[in-house]
């Protein structure tokens, strides 16, 4: 486990404007992965992305928590179908 690759916690919430109490209660749904290191809690830096997301439709909707895990999994599930119909496509191309 590389620790150049996670990001304190508190850093990440004084840089966004947010209340830590936030990011547990991403974790708490699902939404996020915090990791304790040495009594220490950090994100990864692959979650990032995602934590902007969170915040840019929490910030733009005005929705709870609860609302945001249904929209991201609603994004995810999108996000996947697209993906697969991308894959459809290529594979039609070979036939044409």
């Amino acid at each position: 486990m590389n620790n150049s690759e996670y990001i304190l916690v508190s850093h990440l919430c004084t840089h966004y404007a947010v209340e830590q109490s936030l990011l547990y209660d991403l974790q708490a749904n699902g939404l996020l992965e915090i990791t304790t290191i040495k009594s220490k809690d950090f994100l990864h830096q692959d979650c990032i992305s995602k934590f902007e997301k969170i915040l840019r439709i929490r910030n733009d909707l005005k929705v709870n928590i609860e609302q945001m895990d249904l929209i991201i999994n609603l994004l995810d599930k999108i996000e996947v179908l697209q993906n697969e119909l991308n894959l459809v496509k290529n594979r039609l191309m070979i036939y044409e």
